[in-house]
Parts: structure tokens; C-alpha cells; sequence
């Protein structure tokens, strides 16, 4: 079964300065890009301040990347894998024979 995962707003922070450094993006550039400070960018990398849907969403378009990547680490690979396992399982359910 899949599992739910916990939101760490610290491993967010970490996965968005990663990827706002691979885009070679100052903080400032960044910040601006959102209509927020660069301190309080600086604040959501730290895992000390979180974003509105409406700025999670310009960010991901920006660094291009997926919510998946931001919010729990998973890249493409490991999301078709849980694609795949969760097709697997409502197989299972929907071909076994229902005990009452």
C-alpha cells in the first residue's frame, strides 16, 4: 500500500536552492522573479517559511520541475515506479475474488 509521507519543510528548502543553483539564479534574481525578499526566500530555503500555492506553482514552472521533486525528493524514475507498483495493487484488488 502506498504510504503517506510527512512534509519536511527543510528538505524542500534544500531542494529548491539546489535547484535554483543548477538554474544559475541568484537569490535576488529569484526572489524577484516571485515578488518576495530575498531574505524571505532565503527564509523558505532555510525551512523556516513556507509559499503560497500560487508562488509553489510560478517556482516550479521557473526551476522547472515537478511538485513530486520539491515536496518529497522523488524524480521522474522513482515517480513511474510508484506508478507502476499502484497499478500492480488495484490489479490485485479488482482480479481478486471478493471475501465476504
Amino acid at each position: 500500500m502506498i504510504e503517506l509521507q510527512q512534509l519536511n519543510k527543510i528538505e524542500l528548502g534544500a531542494r529548491i536552492r539546489s535547484s535554483r543553483e543548477n538554474m544559475h539564479l541568484s537569490q535576488e534574481t529569484l526572489a524577484g522573479y516571485l515578488c518576495i525578499t530575498p531574505k524571505f526566500l532565503r527564509e523558505i530555503e532555510n525551512g523556516n517559511k513556507g509559499l503560497s500555492l500560487k508562488n509553489f506553482t510560478l517556482l516550479m514552472q521557473i526551476l522547472n520541475v515537478s511538485s513530486d521533486y520539491l515536496l518529497l525528493g522523488h524524480t521522474s524514475e522513482h515517480t513511474a515506479q510508484q506508478q507502476r507498483r499502484l497499478v500492480c495493487e488495484i490489479r490485485y484488488f479488482v482480479e481478486s475474488p471478493a471475501s465476504i
